[in-house]
């Protein structure tokens, strides 16, 4: 990470820093933290709890909103439903204190408060309420956010958490027709930075701080939103530092940073990835192709997260299978199945498969395909091998079968071709996508001649030939053209799907018969 970053947030004045890099830096050297709450709780006796509260009132009260929300009232007159309803909510608003000292009894109680001025205000309820209760409803929402505002802010403050809180804040800047209520939902966003700092270093903790850390951006005002990525871009420094701890959240906060929409926090993002890279020996062409494999902020957070986790159990892994195998998009592939891999990289003596997944994946769909290979994987691992390659283009194919050939057929016959194929990439009837360019695709003419014929030297009699990709397995489409030129047994969907399942089951000859699923790809 570049030296500038630190410097710059260090210079920052006094008055404009929400965190000191110190308070944070101890933080991730200590990174446990009470539950503020459950201790608060914990310190006032039952009599304390009790004798404020009535839970049987606030029961009676809930009962009466969940009516108005789900309209259940006997069928009569709509008239006399009209008035009913009406009744309810006169009460309800009547007896507003019930919500408030249910807020203060237990945290089970502040769930449900929160919970039903959602509803209240967002209008979560099936019935036909006419407009003047709709906005009564509204009305009487934002007044409880109002009383309870104070509140609120002190269990922000103290580290309480809860994602209706998100919600709640969400409701005061979009729903609030008042210029008060909008700054107290900002108001309430920045106290939630603390929240922030120790959800990010506390793994029961962190998965508040993202949505926390998005609100401020998208939501927050000028101030708050230009210190959003600043911060995030200090904690990914501090964390940078020790980063095999802290797999998930530094991938998630280098995803944030990537998410930016101004070019210097993304920068910031992108630097991220570079340490990555740099600390596990891989080529700053992982960046380029991440960058093909859809939202480069989802794409580079399952990639880091999946490379510290490979990395903190076999050292150097990575930089083994991306060398050997071309591997850049770690994220798609189960564990298991790559650790596997790595640790039979040398094996002769099992049968085996090999995955081809293409370097361009323009939307992310083969993060996906990720259970359908662990279904198989589980199914074969320790008697059949399956290794990973992937390919930006049909010379980057040709290659790797010749690789794999030379290393696992050798001349003297003690290896092994290759009797199972899956191929992924974006499709249609007529190819098969691999790199950006049409050039670097698949068509059916490249299935005539003697190309071919030579590729199916590197198989199997009569392997099988699994294909992920739309289309391919239409009449006169790519899948029965590579069944006849192959002598293969091709299994490749008709339509516009996704891989469900690739199952596997073993013969009495010891050999496996492979099979898939797919699914409608707007499963």
């Amino acid at each position: 990470m570049p030296e500038s970053l630190l410097e710059k947030f260090k210079n920052t004045e006094e008055e404009e820093r929400f965190v000191e890099y110190d308070r944070v830096f101890d933080m991730v050297e200590n990174s446990k933290w009470k539950n503020i709450d459950a201790e608060r709780h914990s310190k006032r006796t039952k009599n304390e709890l009790y004798s404020s509260f009535d839970e049987k009132e606030f029961t009676e009260m809930e009962d009466r909103l969940y009516k108005i929300f789900s309209w259940n009232y006997e069928e009569t007159l709509k008239e006399k439903q009209d008035a009913e309803r009406k009744k309810d909510l006169a009460t309800i608003i009547e007896k507003k204190d019930i919500f408030v000292k249910a807020y203060d009894h237990t945290f089970e109680y502040k769930q449900k408060v929160l919970s039903d001025i959602v509803s209240l205000i967002d209008g979560g309820f099936t019935g036909e309420v006419d407009d003047e209760d709709r906005k009564t409803m509204k009305k009487f929402g934002l007044d409880l956010v109002a009383e309870l505002t104070p509140k609120i802010m002190k269990d922000l403050q103290e580290g309480v958490i809860d994602p209706l809180f998100i919600e709640i804040m969400n409701i005061l800047i979009d729903n609030s027709d008042n210029e008060k209520q909008k700054n107290m939902g900002i108001e309430m966003i920045g106290k939630a930075y603390d929240i922030i700092v120790k959800g990010l270093l506390d793994v029961h903790k962190s998965w508040i701080s993202f949505p926390l850390l998005k609100l401020i951006r998208d939501k927050g005002n000028t101030r708050l939103a230009g210190n959003a990525p600043k911060n995030v871009a200090m904690f990914l420094e501090v964390i940078g530092t020790n980063v095999k701890d802290y797999p998930e959240v530094y991938a998630r906060l280098v995803s944030f940073l990537l998410e930016d929409k101004t070019n210097h926090v993304r920068e910031e993002g992108l630097s991220g990835i570079m340490l990555v890279l740099a600390l596990y020996d891989l080529p700053l062409e992982c960046l380029r192709i991440w960058s093909q494999g859809g939202p480069i902020g989802e794409v580079a957070e399952k990639n880091i997260s999946k490379i510290i986790e490979l990395e903190n159990k076999q050292p150097g892994i990575c930089h083994i299978l991306c060398k050997d195998f071309g591997i850049a998009d770690f994220g798609r592939y189960p564990s298991d199945l790559l650790f596997k891999q790595y640790e039979e990289k040398d094996n002769l003596e099992n049968p085996y498969g090999i995955v081809i997944f293409p370097r361009y994946d323009y939307d992310g769909t083969f993060y996906y395909s990720h259970q359908a290979l662990q279904d198989c994987f589980q199914k074969v691992k320790g008697e059949f091998s399956l290794r990973v390659v992937e390919c930006g283009n049909k010379r980057d194919i040709a290659r790797a079968l010749i690789t794999l050939d030379k290393k696992y057929n050798p001349s003297d016959k003690k290896g092994h071709k290759i009797s199972l194929a899956i191929i992924g990439g974006h499709g249609s009837e007529d190819h098969i996508e691999f790199g950006k360019d049409e050039k670097d695709d698949l068509y059916l003419k490249d299935l005539v001649g003697k190309g071919v014929q030579r590729t199916s030297n590197f198989f199997e009699e009569n392997p099988t030939v699994i294909l992920i990709s739309c289309s391919t397995g239409r009449e006169q489409g790519m899948g029965p053209q590579l069944s006849e030129v192959m002598g293969a047994r091709v299994i490749a969907p008709k339509a516009n799907v996704n891989i469900r399942t690739i199952t596997a089951m073993k013969q009495n000859d010891g050999k496996f018969i492979f099979n898939a699923e797919y699914e409608d790809v707007k499963k």
